[in-house]
């Protein structure tokens, strides 16, 4: 169960990165996440 759900997360955390990386740009995209996750 616990990995099915990780795997629904990440499909959804995937999706989203994507539809950021269409809306703002590639380099932003990438800014932006290594500045949530430092």
């Amino acid at each position: 169960m616990a990995m099915r759900l990780f795997l629904v997360y990440a499909v959804i955390e995937l999706a989203v990165v994507v539809a950021l990386a269409s809306t703002i740009g590639f380099g932003w995209t990438v800014l932006l996440l290594a500045g949530t996750f430092l």
